[in-house]
């Protein structure tokens, strides 16, 4: 593979990375926050009063929903920028969404450090990780087991 398209890959990969606190807005205010309150309902409209359970069971709920909707989301915008490895465009890619979070954060006047208290949240590293997966599933596993089944002579 050339030198041209793995830094083609990687510069997109860090693209794609600098979109995430555009995409964590839009996804929050938008997608997620109404899905949270409807799921709150439905917890208490289950009887689900206690206030542990009822946090825990939320947190399970709504974390699952947002990994799997922005692993796909990003995943595969990862996979099809990234050829051969995709290890190293993966870590650009988190590189490059903790820096435009920090910057994000310092334009809208936020304290720097409450950076971390978003990315300590297991939910954001869960996703991170889960876009790794998904891109891993995308470039290695499915082109292995499409690729063997032949249609044509």
């Amino acid at each position: 593979m050339s030198a041209n398209r793995k830094l083609v890959g990687i510069a997109l990969a860090v693209a794609i990375g600098a979109c995430w606190p555009l995409a964590m807005r839009f996804f929050g205010s938008e997608v997620a926050a109404p899905l949270a309150l409807r799921l709150g309902h439905l917890l208490l409209d289950a009887g689900v009063t206690d206030k542990a359970t009822f946090l825990l069971v939320h947190r399970l709920i709504s974390g699952a929903f947002w990994i799997l909707a922005l692993a796909l989301a990003f995943g595969l915008a990862l996979a099809l920028a990234v050829r051969g490895s995709f290890f190293y465009p993966w870590l650009c890619f988190v590189g490059a969404a903790v820096i435009s979070s920090y910057i994000v954060h310092v334009f809208d006047g936020y304290d720097p450090w409450r950076l971390s208290a978003e990315w300590v949240y297991p939910e954001t590293w869960f996703t991170v990780i889960g876009i790794g997966l998904f891109v891993w599933l995308l470039r290695v596993v499915l082109p292995h087991h499409f690729g063997s089944q032949h249609v044509a002579p």
